[in-house]
């Protein structure tokens, strides 16, 4: 290996051994950081022995509020360059982390180049996960403060509805979120049309899809209901109603499985299926524009 390339690694077990010293590498609590780190001794062999093989370095970052947020591990892998003439190789793992702090990331690594960045980068994503996670604890707390007001709404709607009861129409919404991660949330989505006797899914993450369908009254009601909620943002993005003929009944012209689906952030294929297996591919469409 090369004298430059032996400095590199120099630098970067020193780096490493840094970061360790300052996040620790124990079991990871909520608001903590853990860094597991793969390669370190080999690069420390190398370095002894003054080896001709390259080491590589890798870290994978985890964080006490992975499941608060959907994320997975951040990895890291320091290039044979890195620092002199390479920035570190990072996969944030998560559309949410690449929309907070992507951009940023690669702004720090560029400015950098030539230095140590590790600590720079991996605080920018510590601060966007500490950010994301301040901002579904304060949805949970104002939920928690809207369900009596949201229940007494549900209430008057239903019964608004029954009184003006005529003819029977099928209805069906697709809805696009900017997120739906706070389990608030997640549960006013679920448990609403089932109080609503909709059938449909979510898929939660980034983005958040919801798509029902039952009385069109009940729709009406059910997207009332998710409008009064705080979201970043929350639309409607297609609908359909479909008239009952003679002899047919709401049941009938049902196309979703009965009951309620929540897919998680990684089965956006599993949502987009179910819509498609049920003949409403055009309407899944609608939610992409």
């Amino acid at each position: 290996m090369g004298k430059d390339l032996l400095e590199n690694l120099e630098r970067q077990v020193d780096e490493v051994e840094s970061l360790q010293a300052i996040y620790g590498t124990d079991e990871v609590v909520d608001g903590g950081v853990r860094i597991e780190v793969s390669g370190l001794d080999v690069a420390r062999g190398i370095l002894e022995s003054g080896g001709l093989q390259e080491g590589a370095i890798t870290l994978l970052v985890t964080f006490g509020e992975a499941d608060l947020l959907q994320l997975s591990g951040v990895r890291v892998r320091l290039p044979a360059a890195y620092p002199s003439d390479a920035s570190p190789v990072v996969d944030l793992g998560s559309k949410f982390l690449t929309t907070r702090c992507g951009s940023e990331l690669v702004e720090l690594a560029a400015e950098s180049l030539g230095s140590e960045c590790l600590f720079q980068l991996l605080q920018s994503i510590v601060s966007a996960v500490e950010e994301g996670a301040r901002e579904v604890r304060e949805e949970e707390e104002q939920a928690k403060e809207e369900e009596e007001d949201l229940k007494r709404h549900l209430e008057a709607k239903l019964a608004e509805g029954r009184r003006a009861q005529t003819k029977t129409v099928l209805g069906r919404r697709m809805c696009f979120s900017h997120h739906i991660i706070a389990q608030s949330k997640r549960s006013a989505v679920i448990q609403w049309a089932l109080e609503l006797k909709l059938g449909g899914c979510s898929k939660i993450g980034w983005p958040g899809l919801v798509c029902v369908e039952g009385d069109e009254r009940h729709c009406q009601i059910y997207i009332s209901m998710l409008q009064r909620l705080r979201w970043k943002k929350f639309v409607v993005r297609g609908e359909e109603q479909v008239e009952a003929g003679d002899g047919e009944t709401l049941d009938s012209l049902r196309r979703l499985p009965a009951g309620f689906c929540e897919f998680q952030q990684d089965e956006m294929h599993l949502f987009a299926g179910t819509l498609k297996d049920a003949g409403l591919e055009d309407l899944f469409r609608t939610s992409m524009k």
